[in-house]
Protein backbone atom coordinates (compact mmCIF):
# COMPACT_ATOMS: atom_id res chain seq x y z
CA UNK A 1 0.00 0.00 0.00
CA UNK A 2 3.12 2.37 1.19
CA UNK A 3 4.00 1.91 -2.18
CA UNK A 4 1.30 3.18 -3.67
CA UNK A 5 1.81 6.59 -2.11
CA UNK A 6 5.49 6.84 -2.71
CA UNK A 7 5.12 6.76 -7.22
CA UNK A 8 5.90 9.72 -8.46
CA UNK A 9 2.90 10.94 -10.96
CA UNK A 10 3.16 12.04 -14.23
CA UNK A 11 2.83 15.62 -13.00
CA UNK A 12 5.79 16.35 -10.49
CA UNK A 13 8.52 15.64 -13.53
CA UNK A 14 10.51 18.34 -14.68
CA UNK A 15 9.26 19.07 -18.21
CA UNK A 16 6.12 18.72 -16.80
CA UNK A 17 6.85 21.94 -14.33
CA UNK A 18 8.74 23.41 -17.23
CA UNK A 19 6.10 23.75 -19.29
CA UNK A 20 3.98 24.95 -16.36
CA UNK A 21 5.98 27.91 -15.91
CA UNK A 22 6.78 28.56 -19.59
CA UNK A 23 2.69 28.66 -20.88
CA UNK A 24 2.03 32.16 -19.23
CA UNK A 25 4.68 33.31 -20.68
CA UNK A 26 3.63 32.60 -23.96
CA UNK A 27 -0.23 33.08 -23.60
CA UNK A 28 1.28 36.61 -22.85
CA UNK A 29 2.75 37.28 -25.92
CA UNK A 30 0.29 35.30 -27.70
CA UNK A 31 -2.49 37.34 -26.17
CA UNK A 32 -0.92 40.30 -27.07
CA UNK A 33 -0.60 39.61 -30.53
CA UNK A 34 -3.89 38.15 -30.95
CA UNK A 35 -6.05 41.06 -29.13
CA UNK A 36 -3.86 43.90 -31.58
CA UNK A 37 -4.67 41.88 -35.09
CA UNK A 38 -8.36 41.75 -33.72
CA UNK A 39 -8.14 45.47 -33.05
CA UNK A 40 -6.14 46.47 -36.15
CA UNK A 41 -8.85 43.90 -38.45
CA UNK A 42 -12.02 45.37 -37.19
CA UNK A 43 -10.76 48.92 -37.79
CA UNK A 44 -9.56 47.84 -41.32
CA UNK A 45 -13.07 46.32 -41.99
CA UNK A 46 -15.08 49.72 -40.14
CA UNK A 47 -12.66 52.11 -42.74
CA UNK A 48 -13.73 49.52 -45.95
CA UNK A 49 -10.41 51.07 -47.72
CA UNK A 50 -6.72 49.83 -47.97
CA UNK A 51 -4.84 51.22 -45.15
CA UNK A 52 -1.12 50.80 -45.05
CA UNK A 53 -0.62 52.22 -41.50
CA UNK A 54 -3.10 49.50 -40.05
CA UNK A 55 -1.12 46.79 -42.45
CA UNK A 56 2.35 47.45 -40.97
CA UNK A 57 0.44 47.93 -37.18
CA UNK A 58 0.10 44.42 -37.22
CA UNK A 59 3.87 43.36 -37.67
CA UNK A 60 4.40 45.62 -34.99
CA UNK A 61 2.03 43.93 -33.13
CA UNK A 62 3.58 40.69 -33.84
CA UNK A 63 6.80 42.02 -32.70
CA UNK A 64 5.35 43.36 -29.45
CA UNK A 65 4.12 39.83 -28.69
CA UNK A 66 7.44 38.07 -29.23
CA UNK A 67 9.25 41.06 -27.17
CA UNK A 68 6.77 40.09 -24.06
CA UNK A 69 7.51 36.23 -24.65
CA UNK A 70 10.63 36.17 -24.51
CA UNK A 71 11.24 38.73 -21.86
CA UNK A 72 8.76 37.21 -19.48
CA UNK A 73 10.51 33.81 -20.29
CA UNK A 74 13.88 34.94 -19.31
CA UNK A 75 12.55 36.56 -15.98
CA UNK A 76 10.52 32.84 -15.26
CA UNK A 77 13.59 30.66 -16.54
CA UNK A 78 16.33 32.24 -16.47
CA UNK A 79 19.57 30.95 -18.24
CA UNK A 80 21.38 33.57 -21.32
CA UNK A 81 19.22 35.98 -22.51
CA UNK A 82 19.24 35.49 -26.30
CA UNK A 83 18.71 31.91 -26.34
CA UNK A 84 15.82 31.58 -24.02
CA UNK A 85 14.15 34.70 -26.01
CA UNK A 86 14.28 33.03 -28.85
CA UNK A 87 12.86 29.88 -27.57
CA UNK A 88 10.20 31.94 -25.73
CA UNK A 89 9.44 33.80 -28.77
CA UNK A 90 9.12 30.63 -31.23
CA UNK A 91 5.78 29.12 -30.65
CA UNK A 92 4.53 32.60 -30.74
CA UNK A 93 5.75 33.12 -34.12
CA UNK A 94 4.79 29.54 -35.24
CA UNK A 95 0.81 29.64 -33.75
CA UNK A 96 0.55 33.35 -35.75
CA UNK A 97 1.87 31.90 -38.83
CA UNK A 98 -0.13 28.81 -38.87
CA UNK A 99 -3.03 30.89 -38.15
CA UNK A 100 -2.33 33.17 -40.93
CA UNK A 101 -1.84 29.79 -43.18
CA UNK A 102 -5.27 28.51 -42.33
CA UNK A 103 -7.07 31.51 -42.52
CA UNK A 104 -5.34 33.15 -45.22
CA UNK A 105 -6.12 30.97 -48.47
CA UNK A 106 -4.25 33.17 -50.75
CA UNK A 107 -0.80 32.87 -51.84
CA UNK A 108 1.76 33.24 -49.14
CA UNK A 109 4.05 36.42 -49.82
CA UNK A 110 7.40 37.59 -48.57
CA UNK A 111 5.92 39.86 -46.32
CA UNK A 112 4.00 36.84 -44.55
CA UNK A 113 7.33 34.77 -44.69
CA UNK A 114 8.84 37.95 -42.62
CA UNK A 115 6.54 37.01 -39.37
CA UNK A 116 8.85 34.08 -37.95
CA UNK A 117 12.19 35.91 -37.88
CA UNK A 118 10.42 39.58 -36.83
CA UNK A 119 8.84 37.80 -34.03
CA UNK A 120 12.11 35.20 -33.09
CA UNK A 121 14.54 38.15 -33.16
CA UNK A 122 12.13 40.21 -31.01
CA UNK A 123 11.95 37.73 -28.94
CA UNK A 124 15.55 37.76 -28.60
CA UNK A 125 15.34 41.28 -27.76
CA UNK A 126 12.79 40.30 -25.15
CA UNK A 127 15.50 38.15 -23.33
CA UNK A 128 18.53 40.28 -23.99
CA UNK A 129 16.72 43.45 -22.13
CA UNK A 130 15.42 40.80 -19.59
CA UNK A 131 18.73 39.80 -18.84
CA UNK A 132 20.17 43.41 -18.54
CA UNK A 133 17.70 44.88 -16.28
CA UNK A 134 17.99 42.37 -13.36
CA UNK A 135 18.05 44.24 -10.11
CA UNK A 136 21.81 43.86 -8.91
CA UNK A 137 22.59 45.13 -5.33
Amino acid sequence: MSEFFNKKSKYDSKKFKLILKYLPCFLKGFLITALGILVLSFAYYKLSTHSVIIYYLTYLFIALGGFVAGNSTYHKLGGRGIVVGAIGALPVAVVIYAILAIFCLKEITAFSLIILPICILCGCLGGIIGSNSKKRY
